[in-house]
């Protein structure tokens, strides 16, 4: 039985590496973050560029059932950092179109 699982998980996650580089790919195309980290696992790592709060985008998405984390100092980075669960392709193209709606709102509040 945990073979089988071992096999099911592998099977799932094996899209997953095509999938986060699209993925780092359409986060730096949102003009939200100063630099997307390279990842060889299922989270992506984001600066985002100065003005823009991580705790306002978390805030945007959560009222969106959409979760990130935002980094802090006790984990060795500020709070300009926020991190990504690499999803399959419907669930980061629904993040995708709230960040750009977030994205249009930041743009106009700071004009």
């Amino acid at each position: 039985a945990l073979l089988e699982r071992v096999e099911a998980f592998h099977e799932r996650t094996r899209p997953l590496p095509g999938l986060r580089e699209e993925y780092r790919a359409a986060l730096k195309d949102t003009g939200l973050f100063d630099r997307v980290f390279p990842s060889d696992v299922n989270f992506v790592l984001c600066r985002l560029n100065s003005g823009v709060h991580a705790q306002a985008l978390a805030d945007f998405l959560f009222k969106r059932a959409m979760l990130i984390r935002v980094c802090d100092p006790g984990q060795g980075l500020d709070e300009g950092f926020v991190r990504f669960q690499v999803m399959e392709r419907p669930e980061q193209e629904r993040l995708l179109a709230a960040m750009a709606e977030f994205a249009e709102f930041a743009v106009q509040d700071r004009q």
